[in-house]
């Protein structure tokens, strides 16, 4: 047992709760219950800390007439089936139903370091949940709960300290999780403008590619426009023809480890010979949602064969499969007949006409060369940017788990030496239950008079989105230029956002279990 720190107490949470009520629903056959103006609070009200309103509403004749209680507001509320190590204190006065418990404590207990110890043992109330089909936690294992007390002028300095770094953490997490819409946005805009011709004209002389565009036919300028079939028989569990389906096509990318397939030989060669494809080949989903899958074929196999649900297009000499590829990416052609589409129960299907009908820009072998080296160019850049987006993410994610472990363990907040022990608060409390004159009084079923809270939605962080994203917001049409000169302004103000005071202030305080994620944020 780890030993506790000076001044502290370890004891049961049972021996710092008053009481533990529970509510109740109202009855759902009577829809006037559910039309009223009062709070009730279930277990899909348990995703916010401080939630400013609940989605239902019932009447004051809907408490009198159910088991559901009216507890007041800041009252703890925890969940005892599913949503199990979840907690709240909601601003308002608020009826409870009976997935949910409020917890009651005891006099010179501060609510804030209850809240916060709660979360920090969210798992292991996640393991003390019973049942099959919905885990539920028992009374009697809250009330067995061990929980180390300090005094309560720590408990409060803990409490302040937590919520001002936990508060930091948050606003570091969403700025931080702008960056991936930044950088989609990003890449979109890339292709847009790839395929306008924007990208050769600002990197290169405008003079060097001077050969007029053509818009042609899919048909007309690819060596092959095919779709695909399924064979009645044939396959097989050796290696023979890869058979590729749209799920083989992941992030844009063949993926042929998860459920390979293939097919013998000689009806690759008969009658799936048609929908034969080779490496170099550009594959697109006929079949969605979602469409837009894209992939090249790789030259892990010298021939494949694709299902009814792709399309391939081959290169030709006068387009090459880079530029095919990123076409297709960009989602030009399927957003332009994507009110053409046909299907069934949710589905959207391409025809195989409608493939070999897409008009695709065909500027010169060179110039397409280019502007494809001009994409990834940008698009290693962006990756790059999405690397350190995933380790200061990643990161981000262990500094709520630290900060509680070093506020439990009494390393968060010096600790003073004129407090008064947890000791004798714990005395006090016992004392005062001995004394049925201290008891508080019993909670009503229902207030007097429901006070319906003016509620007010929470509102976004004001922190600034970085450079690009006003850009990207603001603008219309970009040229590769304001592309290019918004990049540069992106990388720097991430930068700046890892590097800034409070998140450094934050990873100090987790010195042991972070220590290499800082060196890897400052070198950044």
């Amino acid at each position: 047992m780890n030993e506790i720190p000076m001044g502290w107490s370890n004891t049961d949470l049972s021996s710092l709760i008053v009481r533990i009520m529970g509510g109740g629903t109202p009855s759902k056959s009577n829809v006037v219950f559910f039309q009223g103006k009062i709070p009730f609070m279930t277990v899909k009200d348990m995703k916010e800390r401080f939630p400013l309103d609940t989605i239902d509403h019932i009447t004051e004749e809907a408490v009198e007439n159910s088991s559901t209680i009216v507890v007041p507001a800041d009252t703890l509320i925890v969940a005892t089936r599913m949503s199990l190590g979840k907690i709240v204190r909601p601003r308002f006065e608020t009826a409870i139903n009976q997935d949910l418990k409020a917890l009651f404590f005891a006099e010179g207990i501060d609510k804030t370091f209850v809240e916060h110890w709660w979360r920090s043992r969210s798992k292991l109330i996640q393991n003390l949940g019973t049942g099959t089909t919905v885990k539920g936690i028992r009374l009697e294992d809250i009330h067995s709960l061990s929980i180390d007390i300090p005094p309560l002028n720590e408990q409060k300095r803990i409490a302040d300290k937590l919520d001002r770094l936990l508060a930091k953490v948050d606003n570091c997490r969403e700025r931080l999780d702008r960056i991936p819409l930044i950088l989609s946005r990003f890449r979109s805009s890339i292709l847009t403008q790839a395929f306008s011709g924007e990208l050769t004209r600002i990197f290169q002389n405008s003079n060097k590619y001077s050969e007029e565009w053509s818009y042609e036919r899919a048909v007309d300028v690819c060596e092959k426009v095919q779709s695909g079939g399924t064979p009645r028989e044939g396959f097989i569990d050796n290696p023979g023809i890869p058979f590729l389906k749209v799920y083989n096509i992941v992030n844009q990318k063949v993926d042929f480890e998860y459920r390979p397939q293939f097919i013998l030989e000689k009806i690759n060669s008969s009658s799936m010979s048609k929908s034969q494809a080779k490496p170099g080949d550009v594959l697109m989903n006929i079949v969605g949602p979602p469409l837009g899958k894209v992939a090249i074929v790789p030259n892990s196999y010298p021939e494949w064969n694709i299902n009814q649900a792709i399309t391939l297009f081959r290169p030709s000499s006068r387009i090459t499969t880079g530029w095919l590829y990123y076409l297709l990416c960009s989602g030009i052609n399927v957003s332009s007949i994507i009110n053409e589409t046909r299907g069934s129960a949710g589905q959207s299907n391409i025809s195989l006409s409608q493939c070999r009908d897409f008009v695709f820009p065909v500027p010169s072998v060179q110039e397409q060369d280019e502007i494809v080296h001009q994409i990834e160019k940008l698009f290693n850049f962006a990756d790059r940017l999405e690397s350190r987006y995933q380790t200061a993410r990643a990161q981000i994610d262990k500094l709520t788990p630290a900060l509680l472990d070093k506020a439990f363990k009494g390393e968060l907040v010096p600790q003073d030496p004129t407090d008064e022990p947890a000791s004798v608060l714990l005395a006090k409390i016992q004392q005062a239950r001995a004394n049925p004159e201290n008891q508080t009084s019993k909670q009503p079923k229902t207030p007097r008079k429901p006070s319906i809270p003016k509620v007010k939605m929470l509102t976004r962080s004001t922190i600034q989105p970085s450079h690009l994203a006003d850009i990207l917001k603001n603008s219309g049409s970009l040229t590769a230029e304001a592309l290019w000169n918004a990049s540069k302004l992106s990388i720097d103000d991430f930068y700046d956002q890892l590097k800034a005071e409070e998140l450094q202030e934050l990873l100090k305080e987790v010195q042991g279990e972070l220590s290499t994620s800082i060196r890897l944020l400052e070198a950044i």
